[in-house]
């Protein structure tokens, strides 16, 4: 197939999803798919290393302005399936690796203080940018012809709920990751990574990894970690994935959590990480479906995350780890957390947890998301055929 796959960010420090769309435009490449790849230009954009026909697009900072260009730019690609990642309105298969943002906005607002929420909604350009983000949606939702996968129930249940999308034209694929990627080297420097954590031998190494810190729960983090502390617990917690705010910060200061807590910034490769963590930590106020779980999970390490993370669909309660109703539960996430410090439940959850990362192996997430490109080529190609015959 000619495919044309429409990304917002490839780069490196965009966090997950552009991770995926890199390593799902390489597979469909190796298996032999004419794949062109229509993304915004950044700064650290490698992605042209990956031998890919990548066509970059000049950034806009108008979520509107990125769907018309991008709505553009994919008629001058000849291809047999346009396959956007939750960018334009011109597709065949509409594949939002956020889910319906709608969704995530209000889930986002609820991450925030009461204050905070106030602030912004004081602010112009918070009403200028809703408003784009309900125009764009809405004319994705609303492409009759279109094929949309949902990574998740819980994406699919809000693509049905906000924009009417019928049960019949949703796919369902969750992601997945490479499951039997090589990571002996990575668990090799793991007693090396913990040594200049500061992380005790009788120490448990939790780890949080999210772009996006507010809105994947570091405060409930926090103020968990706090609860633990007081009753004694040997921890550490390292953060990584975005640079920590003068917010985290000062929460971390006023619970007397400096060197408890540690912020340890974008890392390039999170893989050293993994391996050095005892347990992962993601209470999110929402996400759609998360490799971090997935990626814990690989490296045999047990995962506490919320029902607010279409991920924990697929997480079974004590066997790979917990998953906690409400991200704002404090008690139940440090209760969660407390229980993994026993390094005995930890080698019990091991073999279930990579077991289900082996479930969502990367193949697999291909062999199901080519199947939909196929199944909207074909739509297409029967289309045009039958708009011939007229």
């Amino acid at each position: 197939m000619r495919i044309a796959l429409a990304c917002e960010r490839l780069a490196p420090r965009s966090g997950g999803a552009a991770q995926w769309g890199r390593q799902v435009a390489r597979r469909l490449a190796d298996r032999g798919h004419d794949v062109a790849v229509l993304t915004f230009a950044s700064a650290d954009d490698d992605i042209a290393a990956e031998d890919l026909v990548v066509r970059r697009l000049a950034w806009h900072p108008s979520r509107l302005a990125r769907a018309r260009a991008m709505v553009a730019a994919v008629q001058d690609v000849p291809a047999d399936v346009v396959h956007d990642t939750g960018v334009g309105w011109s597709f065949d298969v509409f594949h939002p690796q956020t889910g319906a943002r709608l969704a995530n906005y209000r889930r986002d607002m609820a991450s925030r203080t009461t204050r905070e929420r106030l602030r912004e909604r004081l602010r112009p350009r918070h009403w200028r940018w809703l408003h784009e983000l309900r125009q764009v949606e809405r004319r994705q939702f609303a492409n009759g012809g279109a094929l949309f996968v949902a990574v998740s129930s819980m994406v699919a249940s809000s693509m049905e709920k906000l924009y009417g999308v019928r049960a019949e034209r949703i796919r369902h694929v969750p992601n997945g990751v490479d499951a039997d990627a090589p990571r002996s080297s990575a668990v090799a420097g793991r007693a090396e990574l913990r040594r200049r954590l500061g992380v005790a031998d009788d120490e448990t190494l939790f780890l949080f990894a999210a772009h996006n810190a507010r809105l994947k729960g570091v405060r409930p983090l926090v103020a968990a970690a706090s609860r633990l502390r007081a009753q004694g617990a040997r921890f550490r917690v390292a953060l990584i994935g975005g640079e920590p705010d003068r917010d985290l910060l000062r929460r971390i200061a006023e619970r007397a959590l400096d060197g408890v807590v540690l912020p340890c910034g974008f890392v390039p490769d999170a893989t050293a990480y993994y391996a050095a963590a005892d347990a992962v930590v993601l209470p999110s106020y929402h996400d759609a479906c998360s490799l971090t779980v997935f990626e814990a999970c690989a490296f045999g390490v047990p995962v506490i995350t919320s029902r607010c993370n279409g991920a924990s669909e697929h997480v079974t309660e004590g066997r790979e780890g917990f998953v906690i109703d409400d991200p704002d539960d404090v008690p139940a996430l440090a209760r969660a957390m407390l229980a993994l410090t026993d390094a005995r439940l930890r080698r019990r959850m091991s073999v279930p947890a990579v077991e289900l990362a082996r479930r969502h192996d990367l193949a697999r997430n291909v062999d199901a998301l080519e199947a939909v490109l196929q199944e909207a080529a074909d739509r297409r190609r029967y289309g045009a055929m039958q708009g011939g015959r007229r």
